[in-house]
């Protein structure tokens, strides 16, 4: 059983290190914004706050400029090798 909890550590220090090294900017925004901290072959969803898919792509450099037409909160999905991380932003 502890073993069990080890891994669970694990896997959660995983995930809190991508989202740590990823951020997203202004946030609110009105559209436009940045993205920053990604590797080459990152992949990226951009969903709107009922899970419909606005964009899917996979990330080519470091930084990426991003512009959307939607409105609200999204939510950002970023999925490196087997770890995943979300991030909500405000498109006013």
């Amino acid at each position: 059983l502890s073993m069990l909890a080890t891994m669970e550590t694990i896997i959660l220090d995983l995930d809190e290190t991508l989202a740590s090294s990823i951020s997203v900017y202004p946030n609110p925004n009105t559209g436009s914004f940045t993205l920053q901290g990604l590797q080459a072959g990152d992949q990226v969803s951009i969903m709107d706050a009922t899970g419909r898919l606005i964009d899917r792509f996979e990330a080519a450099s470091n930084t990426l400029n991003k512009s959307v037409e939607a409105k609200g909160l999204l939510i950002l999905s970023f999925q490196r090798a087997d770890q995943i991380t979300h991030q909500k932003i405000l498109v006013q």
